[in-house]
C-alpha cells in the first residue's frame, strides 16, 4: 500500500511541474494578451491570458473562499454547448489553469461554482465570471 501511494503522491507531483512548466511558458510568451472576465456580484478578478497561436491561461486573483465540495469551474461555450475546461485549483483566493481547448474556437468563456470535485456534464449554476471571446 505504501508503494502505490509514493507512486500517486509522485505522479501528481509530475503532472503539477508538468502543468506549471506550460503555464510558465504561455505567460512568457511575447505578445501575450489579457482579457479580462467581467464578474457578476462576486468578488475577485478573472482573466484569460492567451498567446497567437491558441495556447492560454486563466489567471484569478481574490476568488473568495467556497463551502467545502464547492469548485470553480471554468467552461467554454459553442453556443449553448458547455465544454469543461476544468477546475481553478484555487490558493489564498488564486488561481491559474491551462486550458486544453484553443479559446478563439469558443464564442465565450464562463467560470459557475459546481459541487465538486469532478465537473459535471454542462454547468448547473449562473455564470459568476464570464468573457465574450469573438463576436
Amino acid at each position: 500500500m505504501l508503494t502505490l501511494n509514493a507512486r500517486s503522491a509522485l505522479e501528481t507531483e509530475r503532472a503539477e511541474r508538468v502543468d506549471g512548466e506550460r503555464v510558465l511558458s504561455i505567460l512568457a510568451e511575447p505578445g501575450l494578451t489579457r482579457q479580462p472576465f467581467t464578474a457578476k456580484g462576486v468578488a475577485g478578478s478573472v482573466s484569460l491570458a492567451a498567446t497567437g497561436d491558441g495556447r492560454a491561461v486563466i489567471v484569478a486573483a481574490g476568488l473568495p473562499a467556497l463551502p467545502d465540495g464547492r469548485v470553480f469551474a471554468v467552461w467554454l461555450m459553442q453556443g449553448d454547448v458547455a465544454v469543461p475546461a476544468g477546475v481553478l485549483p484555487v490558493s489564498n483566493g488564486r488561481a491559474v489553469l491551462a486550458l486544453d481547448h484553443d479559446p478563439r474556437r469558443f464564442g465565450e468563456a464562463r467560470v459557475t461554482v459546481e459541487d465538486g470535485p469532478h465537473l459535471p456534464q454542462a454547468p448547473l449554476s449562473r455564470p459568476i465570471f464570464s468573457l465574450v471571446l469573438r463576436a
